[in-house]
């Protein structure tokens, strides 16, 4: 697999903490973005509460805070606290509005306008796996950029990994992104940045990393399989269309299509 390596890029990535109810303290990624003329504060859902995979949609967390770029503690009680449910499924993705002040200095995303980048990229036409002797192709739709902190240890700066998305590959809901090689733990809630030749957008949130089987037919009829190390990410747009759907301050899950 190859990528392009001659571009450079913002470090958009929170490192996250979050305190529940019961007392646990969770740890993960987050980015701001500003959209319908407020700004939020982008993560994953599970950072806010006890499940990992079998969400509720019920905010169980007290506050969260930054801890590098360092934060004083966010409220969640009353605050603005937006989910999207996809096609009856609830994401795992959350909106809080934050105070413009808050991470002032941490660079942003304006909803999922084009960011400038330099270098030179090139937009690749397949992506060819190999292993256990075979290969498979796959029509080739980006390479990603994936954002996060992939240990608890704040005075690290968030890494970049850089991603190909093809179709065809094992996602946990249709509507989800799937991309390989997979990020670390600690990366949930980061930012999925599409690279373009115009530019850079932002695409989808990381959620999760999972190890899934890409099969194929030789050419004398039997059947190969290829183990590879994915990661998956909920898209931006159905956050966006929650953000603006959004009716009251406080926890609410909003019902999307896509």
């Amino acid at each position: 697999m190859t990528f392009p390596t001659a571009l450079t890029h913002d470090n958009f990535a929170i490192k996250l903490e979050s305190c529940l109810h019961s007392g646990d303290l969770s740890h993960g990624t987050g980015f701001i973005v500003l959209h319908n003329d407020r700004h939020w504060l982008i993560t994953c859902r599970h950072l806010i509460e006890s499940e990992v995979l079998n969400l509720t949609g019920v905010n169980e967390a007290i506050w969260l805070r930054g801890l590098s770029p360092a934060s004083n503690k966010i409220l969640l009680d009353g605050r603005s606290v937006i989910t999207p449910r996809i096609n009856g499924t609830i994401a795992d993705a959350v909106a809080i509005e934050i105070d413009e002040a808050t991470f002032r200095d941490t660079p942003k995303f304006v909803g999922d306008a084009t960011l400038p980048i330099s270098g030179n990229y090139t937009p690749r036409d397949k992506l060819t796996i190999s292993g256990n002797g075979h290969s498979v192709s796959f029509p080739m739709i980006g390479n990603f950029w994936v954002q996060g902190f992939p240990n608890l240890d704040a005075d690290i700066p968030p890494v970049t990994i850089e991603t190909a998305y093809a179709q065809g590959m094992p996602t946990i809901h249709p509507w989800m992104i799937a991309y390989t090689p997979k990020a670390a733990n600690g990366f949930s809630g980061g930012p999925v940045i599409k690279l373009g030749q115009n530019g850079a957008t932002l695409w989808g949130i990381h959620t999760h990393s999972y190890d899934a089987e890409i099969t194929g037919t030789m050419s004398d009829g039997n059947n190969f399989a290829i183990g590879l190390g994915f990661g998956g990410a909920v898209p931006l747009k159905p956050l966006l269309q929650a953000i603006v759907m959004s009716q009251t301050v406080g926890e609410e899950v909003i019902d999307v299509h896509c």
